[in-house]
């Protein structure tokens, strides 16, 4: 199969659209011998940090020495961020080859049609047992319970965070997405959480005593301890109390002091909730030393290992030609809050002094939501158009903008209405509103108005990060594709 035959087959399978369920992925991994059951794996549901979290994680199984795979959803730029070796993204060729074996291997098989993720889910599987993967970490998708990548028996499961997102499929509730998520929790699987409270943490709870799955929590059984904080990172230190040990936890230093602390730990990811994130994934690699006992020294491989973590657009700073750009995916109202107080902690408290807002999203996000924490923070807002079919035009977001001002009663907005006009400033205590028809229009304006010491923020979906980055001069690959998880 040639590469653009490759690529057309898998744009294709998006037509299939997304069906929760397990039957389809199934029986694709059965025609394929089951490659799931050759690695070890630790499984990552949450609505925000799951992606952070593998990424952190991956990096200390590196660092330990392992041959690790890391499969998350969705991409930024190129399809190949989805599955990737100790740290290296699969190749176009091995995409058209995998995209080739498993649709051979699909042939004659009636009634079997999976949408993309599940085939992309069994891509990366076969991929990592081609490699020799000993611990492979795997985001969910969407949810958990009927995701494809619940296929798994994984040794480690994590839950980050359980807020609002994806409500058509997951339920209008915190109980019901909680419930969602908990389908993940595996028969006597050690299971981590992050800060989780009220009505999700007995939802998950429960499904953990009926699976009979050791419980550690974050703020309970451990904790991170902030140090520092700026533009280049987190430092803290963790501690992890032995005396909650539950269920045979396989993941308890035998060596160690009641409450274990590891000093000095640096991660090169902005924003507090990065601790929360980096902390599970230590606790998920302590319990990795339990079931891999090769695994001798800990404190200076998280040390290590942490202090490696390279994770694309998640508070990113980067700076083009003398303007610096901070890149977020943050796509809900809980991911919008943690930016928003990122950037009023860090980026207004010291470096810099206003921030254009570049902001483009899908129509099916609680845009609202997502625009009152950023709107405060902001000098002007770009609101702009998105390459991707279910995306909010920037009229529609300029109106949502619109009503949240009136809601606040405490800020005026000026209103332009197109990219060819000149930028004008806000009278004080208000926000320039600007509209623009493509990333690369909203990147142009935010150089035209930005002066000295302000920052341009480019955030409401991992999609306009894509879009933003390739603007800015990066390639992309199968960059349409990201829009499917």
């Amino acid at each position: 199969m040639k590469y653009r035959q490759s690529i057309d087959y898998l744009y294709g399978l998006t037509l299939h659209g997304i069906k929760l369920g397990l039957d389809n992925t199934r029986v694709l991994l059965g025609l394929l011998s089951d490659p799931e059951k050759s690695f070890m794996s630790i499984h990552i549901a949450g609505t925000n940090g799951k992606g952070s979290t593998a990424a952190m994680l991956s990096s200390l199984l590196l660092e330990a020495g392992l041959k690790v795979g890391i499969f998350t959803s969705p991409h930024i730029l190129s399809f190949t961020e989805r599955i990737q070796v100790n740290g290296k993204q699969v190749s176009e060729e091995e995409v058209v080859r995998l995209t080739d074996r498993i649709r051979r291997t699909m042939e004659g098989v009636k009634d079997l049609k999976p949408t993309f993720f599940e085939f992309v889910t069994a891509m990366a599987f076969l991929y990592f047992r081609e490699r020799g993967v000993q611990w492979a970490v795997i985001e969910t998708g969407m949810g958990g319970r009927f995701d494809a990548t619940n296929i798994l028996t994984p040794d480690v499961t994590v839950i980050t965070s359980v807020g609002h997102d994806h409500k058509e499929f997951l339920g209008e509730t915190i109980e019901e997405i909680a419930f969602e998520k908990a389908g993940i929790i595996k028969k006597e699987t050690p299971i981590i959480l992050g800060p989780l409270k009220g009505e999700a943490l007995r939802v998950i709870m429960k499904r953990a005593e009926e699976m009979n799955a050791p419980v550690t929590e974050y703020g309970k059984d451990f904790s991170g301890e902030l140090k520092g904080i700026s533009p280049e990172g987190v430092r803290f230190d963790y501690r992890f109390n032995t005396s909650e040990k539950r269920n045979g936890d396989p993941g308890v230093p035998a060596d160690g002091p009641e409450k274990q602390r590891i000093e000095g730990i640096r991660v090169p990811l902005t924003g507090k909730y990065q601790m929360i994130n980096a902390s599970l994934a230590i606790r998920a690699f302590q319990v990795v030393t339990g079931l891999c006992p090769q695994i001798r020294e800990v404190t200076n491989t998280v040390r290590s290992g942490l202090s490696k973590t390279s994770w694309h657009g998640r508070a990113e700073l980067l700076c083009f030609d003398g303007l610096p750009f901070l890149f977020d995916g943050a796509h809900n109202p809980e991911a919008a809050s943690g930016l928003a107080q990122t950037i009023r902690d860090i980026h207004l408290s010291g470096r810099f002094r206003e921030v254009t807002l570049i902001f483009g999203a899908m129509k099916d996000k609680d845009i609202e939501g997502l625009l009152r924490p950023l709107l405060p923070i902001s000098g002007r807002v770009i609101f702009t158009a998105l390459s991707y079919g279910r995306a909010e035009t920037p009229e529609g977001l300029k109106r949502i903008a619109d009503h949240v001002i009136k809601d606040r009663g405490d800020q005026r907005p000026v209103n332009i209405s197109a990219a060819h006009e000149s930028p004008v400033d806000a009278p004080s205590g208000g926000i320039a509103f600007h509209i623009s028809d493509s990333a690369g229009e909203a990147i142009a304006l935010a150089r035209s108005a930005s002066a000295p010491g302000d920052l341009v923020v480019v955030t409401g979906s991992f999609y306009i990060i894509g879009d933003a980055l390739e603007s800015l001069g990066y390639k992309g690959t199968l960059k349409r594709l990201s829009e499917t998880r």
